[in-house]
């Protein structure tokens, strides 16, 4: 490790500078993935996806090749996302078998250890195809109720979770900022579709209606999903509520147990 300390001193009069080295230590086959920002050195620690062990978006390796491994690359939305190339990972766990959803960012999204509530059914867009079509008749009033009000275990356990710009079902506002919003569970052929080059495409990227009793909106000073970083003149501690430690310029800064997720560092999903 020493041997980089000396060029990451060079950097020192660069403070909004991140710098991210990947490579292999001779003789040991570990990649090693360093971060520098505002003259801070932080070195990328593995995080594992609790009792499912370290995913791709976890083990510290750039996975899918484009220069940002884990939590720096912007399709990592948890330590339990197994798939660094899209916005969803497809074989994390995430039960498509049913229309009910729980929350979608713990990695096994069926009904049942979250107390979310929410059904494909309930939306008119039908996200999720015709396996879970639009009923506005035998669901009415449970569906304006799942609508209006999420059990408080639900907002404790799964909101805190969810990205900025994202309800808590998958339903998320890409391009950031576009008002346009997409289900992130569509897949194919176990693969999933939606990505950065398919936001327009209703097949890859279904369109969705987000539910506003479970949903994190993106304010004006957070990063989004799907965002390269903080809006100009805003600053790293404008970006994170509730008093939760901002990693807006520096990903691999999370520590004990949480992980870097739209700027803010979070639980790691169970």
């Amino acid at each position: 490790m020493p041997v980089f300390l000396p060029l990451l001193r060079e950097f020192r009069q660069l403070p909004t500078l991140i710098l991210i080295l990947a490579g292999t230590i001779a003789g040991c086959g570990e990649t090693v993935v360093l971060g520098y920002t505002n003259g801070d050195f932080f070195e990328c620690v593995p995080v594992p996806c609790q009792g499912a062990g370290t995913k791709a978006c976890g083990d510290c390796v750039d996975n899918d090749g484009d220069g940002h491994p884990d939590a720096a690359d912007e399709h990592c939305l948890s330590a339990c996302d197994d798939d660094e190339s899209g916005f969803y990972d497809a074989q994390s766990g995430n039960n498509q078998a049913s229309c009910n959803q729980d929350c979608f960012f713990d990695s096994n999204s069926g009904a049942g250890n979250d107390g979310c509530q929410w059904d494909h059914q309930c939306d008119p867009l039908s996200p999720a195809g015709d396996s879970c079509p639009y009923d506005d008749g035998r669901f009415a009033a449970t569906c304006e109720s799942w609508g209006t009000a999420q059990s408080d275990y639900c907002v404790s356990t799964c909101l805190s979770k969810t990205p900025n710009g994202c309800d808590c079902f998958g339903c998320c506002e890409l391009p950031a900022r576009s008002g346009n919003f997409v289900w992130l569970g569509k897949q194919q052929q176990n693969q999933a579709t939606c990505n950065e080059d398919s936001f327009s495409d209703p097949e890859s990227c279904p369109p969705c209606t987000p539910v506003p009793s479970c949903q994190n909106t993106c304010d004006s000073c957070e990063v989004c999903v799907g965002g390269s970083g903080l809006p100009p003149g805003c600053q790293a501690n404008d970006a994170c509520p509730d008093g939760a430690l901002s990693c807006a310029t520096a990903p691999f800064a999370c520590t004990d147990g949480t992980y870097c997720v739209t700027g803010c560092c979070r639980e790691v999903a169970p």
